[in-house]
C-alpha cells in the first residue's frame, strides 16, 4: 500500500522513511546471517586444518622413532 501511495506522492515521508529503514534492516540481518555462515564454515575449515596437522605430525613421530635410529651400543 505505501507503494501505491509514494506513487501517488500522497503518503507522508514520515512513512516512506519507516518503511525504508525496515527493508534496510532486514537486508542488513540477511548480510549478517550470511556472514555469520561464512564464520562457521571458516572455523570448520580450520578445524579441519588443524586436524590434519596433528595427524601428519602423529604419523611422523611414529615414522621417525629416535629409540631405533641410536646405537645399541653402551659405555
Amino acid at each position: 500500500m505505501v507503494g501505491r501511495l509514494v506513487a501517488d506522492g500522497t503518503a507522508p515521508a514520515r512513512e516512506v522513511g519507516m518503511v525504508v529503514a525496515a527493508r534496510q534492516v532486514e537486508v542488513g540481518m540477511a548480510a549478517a546471517r550470511a556472514v555469520a555462515g561464512m564464520v562457521v564454515e571458516a572455523r570448520a575449515a580450520v578445524m579441519a586444518v588443524e586436524d590434519m596437522a596433528a595427524a601428519t605430525v602423529a604419523a611422523m613421530v611414529e615414522v621417525v622413532d629416535i629409540e631405533s635410529v641410536l646405537p645399541t651400543t653402551s659405555f
